[in-house]
C-alpha cells in the first residue's frame, strides 16, 4: 500500500510539473507578444532622443572648454597678485623688524650690564665668604668665655669694704679703689694697699676651682685667636661684619640676576639670536609693486574674478556631466532595447499566426490539468487507506531501546561480580596486619605533614597581608594625584563631587555627590560617559607633567549629554587644553557648536584644469 501511494505521488507530481510547464509556456507566449510591442514603440522612442541628446551633449562639452580655459586665466591673475601681497607683507615686517632690533639691542644692553653687575658682585662674595660653620664656631667660643668668666667669679674669693665714712676709699687693689659695700672676686693672689695702714695680701685656697677654669678660659681664648687668625680677621665682630657684607653682595648679585632674566627669559644668547634673525629679515626686504592694502584690493579682486570664474566652470561641467549621464542612458536603454527584441522568438517575428499557437498551447494546458486532476484523487483515496508509519517506527525504536538498555545492564553486573570475586581471593592471602601497621605509620607522616603545611599556610597568609598592605599603600599613592587632578574638573561638571577607584581593576567604581555614594554602574548613561571623558583627561594632565605629552581624542563623545551639561563638560575641555592637545571628532556640528578652538572642516577637491 505504501508503494502504490509512492507511484500515485509520483504520477500526481509528474501532472503538475506538466501542466505547469504548460501555464508557463502559455504565459510565456501571451508575456512575449505585448513585450514585442510594447520593444518595437520603445525603439523608436529612443531613436528619436538619442539624436537630441547628442546635440545637447555636444554644446555642454564646448561651454565647459571655454570655462576651463577662464578658469585658468582667473587662477594665474590671483597667484600672481597673492604673491605681489606676500612680498608687500614681507616689506611691512622688515620695516616692524628694524624697529623691533633696536629695542631688542637696548634689552640686551641691560640684560648684559646686569650680567656683568652679578658677575661682579659673585666676585666679591668668593673674596669675602668665610668657610661654612666659622662664625659659628667663633660665637660658640665667645659664649664659652663668657661662661668660663662667670664660672671663675663664683667660684673665687670675694672681698668686700664696708666703710665707716662716706668718700673714704683708703683701700685699693691693682690700682683701683675698692667702693663701698661692693664685692670683688679674688680669682687669683691680690695684694690690697691700705692707705696709711699698709697692705693686705690674700690667696685663694689650693681646693678652689679658679685654676681649672683659669686653664680652660686660657685654651679658648687661645683658640678663638687661632680661629681669627686663620679667617684673616682682627676679631668676631670683623667677621660678622664681613658676613654682613657678603650677603649684601649675594642678594645684590640675586637682584642683578633677576633683572637680566627678566630682560632675557630665555637667554641672552636667545635675545642676541632673535636680533640676528630680525636683522636677517630687515635685509631681505623685497620690492614691492604697492602698498599692502593696494595689493590686497588687486588679490580679492582676482580672488572674486577667480571664485566667479570657478562657479561658470562647475556650473558647465555639472551641465556636462549630466549631458554624460543622459547620452549614456540614452545610449545603454538603446541597445538594451535592441537586444530584448533580438531576443524575440522567430515565430513571433517573421509573420507566423499567433492565434493559432496561442490555441494549441490553451489546448495543452487544459489536457494536463485534467490529468493532475485524475492523479490526485487517486492519491486522496490511497492516503485515506495508509496507516501511520511514522508511529510504527516510532514503537519499534523504542522497543530495540529497551532490549539494548537490558542486554548492556547484564554485561556491566557480570563484569562486576568476577571483579568482586577477584578481589576476594586476592585479599585472602594478604596480610592485613601488617598492611595496617604501614597504613599508620602513612597516616602519621601525614599528619606530619599536615602541620608543616599549617605551618608554611600561616606564613605565607602573613606574607599576603603584608604584601596587600604595601599594595593598597602603592595604589593610593597612584590613586592620590589622579584624584587631586580630577576634583576640580567634577567640580566644574558636577558640583562638589569625587569618585573612588577599584584598586585591582583601576576602573572608577563610586561617585560621591553632595555626601550621598552611588555606585558607578547605576549612574546614568551620560554622567558614566561624562566621568570616564574627564578621567582621560585627567590622566593625560599627569602624563604631560612626567614629560610624557600624548593628544586626547575624543570620537563622537557626549552623545548622552544634555545642552547645560555637555557646555560644562566643554568648559573642562578648555581647562585641560592649556598645555594638551584635544582632538574631538564628531558628526553633531549643531551640538558642538559652542566647543570653541580651532574647527577643521574637509574642502570640496577641485581638479586642475
Amino acid at each position: 500500500q505504501a508503494d502504490e501511494l509512492k507511484t500515485a505521488e509520483m504520477v500526481a507530481g509528474n501532472a503538475r510539473l506538466e501542466m505547469n510547464a504548460a501555464k508557463a509556456e502559455l504565459d510565456n507566449f501571451n508575456t512575449t507578444r505585448q513585450a514585442l510591442a510594447e520593444l518595437q514603440q520603445r525603439v523608436a522612442d529612443e531613436d528619436s532622443q538619442h539624436k537630441a541628446v547628442v546635440e545637447a551633449h555636444a554644446k555642454a562639452k564646448t561651454a565647459e572648454e571655454e570655462a576651463a580655459a577662464t578658469v585658468r586665466a582667473c587662477r594665474d591673475a590671483l597667484s600672481k597678485a597673492e604673491a605681489d601681497l606676500a612680498a608687500a607683507n614681507l616689506a611691512a615686517e622688515a620695516k616692524d623688524a628694524a624697529q623691533r632690533v633696536a629695542t631688542r639691542q637696548r634689552v640686551l644692553a641691560d640684560a648684559e650690564a646686569a650680567h656683568r653687575d652679578a658677575e661682579t658682585a659673585r666676585a666679591k662674595i668668593r673674596a669675602l665668604e668665610l668657610p661654612k660653620n666659622a662664625i659659628s664656631t667663633l660665637d660658640e667660643c665667645e659664649d664659652r668665655i663668657s661662661v668660663l668668666k662667670a664660672e671663675m667669679r663664683v667660684s673665687s674669693v670675694s672681698v668686700r669694704a664696708d666703710y665707716l665714712r662716706a668718700g673714704t676709699e683708703v683701700i685699693n687693689a691693682n690700682g683701683h679703689a675698692l667702693s663701698d659695700g661692693h664685692d670683688i672676686a679674688v680669682e687669683r693672689t691680690t695684694r690690697f694697699e691700705i692707705e696709711g695702714v699698709g697692705s693686705l695680701t690674700v690667696t685663694p685656697g689650693a681646693g678652689s676651682q679658679t685654676g681649672d677654669l683659669e686653664q680652660q678660659l686660657t685654651m679658648v681664648m687661645e683658640r678663638r685667636a687661632s680661629l681669627l687668625a686663620e679667617l684673616g680677621v682682627p676679631s668676631i665682630a670683623a667677621a660678622h661684619e664681613q658676613e654682613k657684607q657678603v650677603a649684601e653682595h649675594l642678594r645684590h648679585a640675586e637682584q642683578c640676576e633677576m633683572r637680566r632674566d627678566l630682560l632675557a627669559p630665555e637667554g641672552m644668547e636667545t635675545l642676541r639670536a632673535e636680533i640676528e634673525a630680525l636683522s636677517a629679515k630687515v635685509q631681505a626686504a623685497p620690492e614691492t609693486s604697492g602698498t599692502i592694502e593696494e595689493c590686497a584690493t588687486r588679490r580679492d579682486q582676482a580672488s572674486v574674478a577667480r571664485e566667479a570664474a570657478e562657479d561658470a566652470w562647475k556650473l558647465a561641467t555639472r551641465t556636462r556631466s549630466e549631458a554624460d549621464r543622459k547620452l549614456a542612458g540614452i545610449e545603454t536603454n538603446l541597445i538594451r532595447s535592441r537586444e530584448a527584441l533580438s531576443r524575440i522568438p522567430s515565430h513571433l517575428t517573421e509573420g507566423t499566426d499567433p492565434g493559432v499557437a496561442q490555441a494549441k498551447l490553451s489546448m495543452a494546458f487544459a489536457e494536463r490539468s485534467k490529468l493532475l486532476g485524475e492523479a490526485s484523487r487517486t492519491v486522496e483515496t490511497l492516503m485515506k487507506l495508509a496507516p501511520d508509519i511514522d508511529n510504527l517506527l516510532a514503537a519499534r525504536n523504542r522497543a530495540a531501546s529497551v532490549v539494548e538498555s537490558r542486554q548492556r545492564e547484564t554485561k556491566e553486573l557480570s563484569d562486576a561480580m568476577h571483579m568482586l570475586n577477584g578481589s576476594i581471593s586476592a585479599r585472602a592471602e594478604e596480610g592485613i596486619e601488617e598492611e595496617l601497621t604501614t597504613v599508620t605509620g602513612e597516616r602519621d607522616r601525614s599528619q606530619q605533614r599536615v602541620d608543616e603545611l599549617e605551618t608554611e599556610i600561616a606564613t605565607l597568609q602573613r606574607l599576603r597581608k603584608v604584601l596587600t598592605e604595601a599594595k593598597a599603600e602603592a595604589k593610593e599613592h597612584f590613586f592620590e594625584p589622579v584624584v587631586k587632578e580630577l576634583k576640580p574638573l567634577l567640580g566644574i561638571v558636577f558640583g562638589d563631587s569625587s569618585v573612588t577607584f577599584d584598586e585591582s581593576t583601576m576602573l572608577p567604581i563610586k561617585v560621591e555627590r553632595g555626601g550621598v555614594d552611588e555606585r558607578f554602574d547605576v549612574l546614568s548613561g551620560g554622567m558614566r560617559e561624562q566621568t570616564t571623558v574627564l578621567t582621560r583627561l585627567a590622566f593625560a594632565r599627569l602624563l604631560a607633567r612626567d614629560g610624557r605629552t600624548l593628544p586626547v581624542i575624543l570620537d563622537d563623545a557626549l552623545i548622552y549629554s544634555d545642552d547645560d551639561r555637555i557646555e560644562r563638560m566643554f568648559d573642562a575641555l578648555h581647562r585641560q587644553a592649556v598645555d594638551l592637545q584635544i582632538l574631538v571628532l564628531t558628526c553633531r556640528q549643531r551640538a558642538f557648536q559652542k566647543l570653541g578652538g580651532s574647527t577643521l572642516s574637509i574642502q570640496e577637491w577641485v581638479p586642475e584644469a
